[in-house]
């Protein structure tokens, strides 16, 4: 018996207009995936590999769009997505003489998704978890009808299984789950450091024990230790588990909960293991909290709840670290033709807040990243592009996270007597310099230093 694919009847219009325009169109399910339904909340089209200019229409082949290119948009849009909600199948639409090259790039497309995904650590998938039933929607433009089937993306050899796609009103009910968590990583640049582009790497280096420690984070659920396989939803739960609703459109009737990771601190940290004894071109400190949304199902257990949080925060450290080290790039790049551009860092870098959309006829939250100088209407068009959807400047909440006190964001010179040789500790205060990066969350007035960025498709 085949899985059935719960949609909203809001949808309906869009899968509609997919049937109704020519040329081939692929995109991304974004929904809710488990062993009992899928729900599907949105669909968003994603861009030609090869239409530079999208006035010539959507391209007539399925060679337009390659799983790669498929799998890193998906990648960007699951860093705007909260926890609990992800990716979760391929649609193409397309005449009936592309269908066979649109099902075998839609089956690649799954397949190189998932591996990016679960490589980046944008999604959490449970040990020991065997199925995980992906959807590909065909939407033909000539019959007008959809038909659906199931791959297990763990499995590179399953075959394809037949899927049903319902419409139904209000087909999902969401619970509400909230933390906030404070970082403190600590990266000292080395001046055998050829470049601005290195020192992404350095990094890079420092990200893959954060997301291991947040993976491993024991919680407290609603301020209480749970066991993982009570429901969320219990009695105590309901007491204590704060106002109903989550405001807006759509179904919101589960409660509002707060899930507080347990590291051994308050906060995540991470310290250089060890220093050469060598001049230090540079120190980067990423310190703050980070405030982190995720939608669940009211019936869901209490280890679903902190597995969507675990998952939203890793999704938001990676995407932040992905700005900062590609800022470095960037740098480096635009000053290739000055040694000293290539050799000196930035003396600051701000990164930016974390701002907060909805969904259309949904309580379903999305983000996006602004800096300091952007304006809201640029964080709102960035937003729709990449989503395909309509947000206005008013539509935006800025107040989950701001900007910190001016004097924060001063670059500090240090004297590193207790890392370099001492005859070089004059010449090393002098290149030591604290790259700074700061915001505030404003219900809690703490220091934020985490960056994302919205990238242009590459094949980087």
């Amino acid at each position: 018996m085949g899985k059935t694919i719960f949609a909203d009847t809001s949808l309906q219009d869009a899968v509609s207009e997919l049937s109704s325009k020519k040329g081939v169109i692929i995109g991304l399910l974004i929904g809710k995936c488990s062993s009992q339904k899928d729900t599907v909340v949105h669909l968003v089209p994603t861009p030609s590999e090869q239409s530079g200019d999208s006035s010539h229409g959507n391209p007539s082949s399925v060679d337009s769009y390659s799983e790669q290119w498929i799998a890193e948009h998906a990648r960007q849009v699951a860093c705007t997505l909260p926890g609990g909600i992800g990716i979760t199948g391929v649609f193409y639409s397309c005449q009936p003489g592309e269908s066979s090259q649109g099902a075998t790039r839609a089956r690649q497309a799954l397949f190189a998704t998932f591996k990016l995904l679960t490589k980046r650590h944008l999604m959490i998938v449970d040990q020991g978890r065997e199925t995980l039933d992906w959807c590909a929607l065909h939407i033909c433009q000539a019959t007008k009808k959809t038909v659906c089937k199931t791959f297990n993306v763990l499995d590179h050899k399953c075959t394809a299984r037949p899927a049903d796609l319902k419409f139904q009103s209000n087909v999902q009910q969401w619970a509400v789950v909230q933390s906030s968590l404070r970082l403190d990583i600590g990266v000292h640049l080395g001046s055998a450091v050829a470049d601005c582009s290195q020192y992404s790497k350095q990094l890079l280096a420092r990200l893959h024990p954060v997301s291991q420690m947040i993976e491993d984070a024991s919680a407290l659920v609603d301020s209480q230790l749970r066991r993982g396989s009570d429901p969320l939803e219990g009695q105590l739960a309901k007491k204590k588990g704060g106002k109903k609703g989550g405001g807006g459109s759509g179904r919101s009737d589960g409660g509002v909960h707060t899930v507080e990771l347990l590291t051994g601190k308050n906060d995540i940290s991470v310290k250089p293991s060890s220093v050469e004894r060598s001049s230090v071109k540079a120190h980067i400190l990423i310190t703050g909290v980070m405030s982190s949304k995720a939608f669940v199902d009211p019936k869901a257990t209490v280890n679903d709840a902190v597995q969507a949080i675990k998952e939203d925060l890793l999704r938001s450290v990676h995407a932040r670290f992905d700005l900062l080290t590609d800022d470095l790039r960037q740098n480096a790049k635009a000053d290739e033709d000055s040694e000293e551009g290539r050799t000196a860092p930035p003396a600051l870098i701000v990164t930016p807040r974390r701002v907060y959309a909805r969904l259309p006829n949904s309580p379903i939250i999305v983000s996006d990243y602004a800096f300091a100088e952007e304006e809201a209407g640029e964080v709102a068009e960035r937003l729709s592009e990449l989503l395909d959807i309509k947000v206005n400047p008013e539509d935006l909440d800025l107040e989950a996270e701001s900007l910190p006190d001016p004097s924060l964001l001063q670059p500090v010179t240090q004297s590193m007597h207790d890392i370099n040789d001492p005859a070089e500790s004059g010449k090393s205060a002098k290149s030591v310099q604290y790259m700074g990066v700061a915001a505030v969350v404003g219900a809690a007035g703490a220091v934020l230093a985490a960056a994302m960025s919205y990238l242009a498709l590459s094949h980087d």
